[in-house]
């Protein structure tokens, strides 16, 4: 006969069973939509584009495997580095190096700020965030104006009438490419400051105190204890900014729209812009063109990531 106790041993182990297949339906239910998200628009879209490198437009949206499939690479290596795509490549990294050459110590020093709770840290923590919670296109549009309009009156007031030329159009108008590269600074500090700021309340503050004992100023304690602490972060970014920077458009488009700026040139925005006319023979080129963005990049982020974090400040 069955003792009791393990009659209560099977109802327990029913129970649980049942438990688990609830939490697996449950699981399951939840898994569902970003599966098939990550399937249908990560998965199956890069793959559309990886097939088309190898393809050639036959007629309308037709495609067909070509008779060479490797004469679109081929052909997009050879203009990736020639004068057809160079110009946007250098527009690229300068973008990119001007934003991250004087972003990134800003960022720092706003962060460092805000975590010393100084006179306004938490305003500055506001403003800092609140161009990242706005539309960019909003801020777009006031940038702008702000720019062609009251930078000049601005100047004219402070310094005279003969300040600037007379043909004077705009700071916007006359120099779009350091105007743009403010505009990416200005609504770049959002996310590099909170997590900055959130990297430094969690330093021991122990360290701290006694790093004070021992006579270290604000800076020393910034470069021996601060900055290796978030150095990790820094990585994040930084690695981060090269994998996506010649997929940025560094809100080119936002600014100019599909007629674009011939003082601006940024690789980003001229294929995304390229990509959009619906110029359906041009496709297997730009997916060849990807593809060599992917090789050139991939390894080059990979190699200063670990350079980085091994040559890099360290806690210990």
């Amino acid at each position: 006969m069955r003792t009791v106790d393990s009659v209560d041993f099977t109802r327990k182990r029913k129970k649980k069973s049942a438990d688990r297949r609830h939490d697996l339906i449950t699981y399951i239910c939840f898994m569902i939509w970003p599966v098939l998200q990550f399937v249908v628009f990560y998965i199956f879209v890069n793959a559309n584009s990886l097939l088309l490198a190898f393809q050639e437009n036959v007629s309308g949206t037709q495609f067909t495997f070509a008779s060479n499939p490797f004469a679109n690479i081929g052909l997009a290596f050879k203009d990736f580095f020639g004068p057809k795509w160079g110009p946007y490549l250098v527009g690229s990294m300068s973008m990119f190096a001007i934003t991250c050459l004087v972003g990134t110590p800003l960022g720092l020093f706003f962060s460092y700020y805000i975590y010393k709770k100084l006179p306004l840290s938490t305003f500055f923590r506001v403003m800092l965030f609140l161009p990242s919670i706005i539309s960019a296109t909003v801020l777009a549009i006031m940038f702008r104006y702000f720019m062609n309009y009251a930078v000049p009156h601005i100047v004219t007031s402070i310094f005279g009438p003969g300040a600037l030329p007379e043909d004077f159009t705009g700071y916007f108008s006359e120099y779009p490419f350091f105007t743009v590269c403010f505009f990416n600074l200005f609504i770049g500090f959002g996310t590099s400051v909170l997590m900055y700021a959130n990297t430094m309340s969690g330093i021991d503050p122990s360290i701290i105190e006694a790093a004070r004992v021992d006579g270290a100023t604000p800076l020393r304690e910034f470069f021996s204890i601060v900055l290796p602490h978030v150095y990790p972060t820094f990585v994040v970014f930084f690695i981060t900014g090269i994998g996506t920077m010649f997929v940025n458009q560094f809100n080119v488009m936002t600014f100019f729209g599909w007629e674009g700026n011939s003082q601006v040139l940024i690789f980003g925005y001229q294929l995304f812009a390229r990509a959009a006319t619906k110029d359906w023979t041009e496709y297997p080129y730009l997916a060849s063109l990807g593809i060599v963005v992917s090789i050139i990049v991939i390894p080059v982020t990979l190699v200063l990531r670990k350079v980085l974090l091994k040559y890099g400040p360290s806690e210990d």
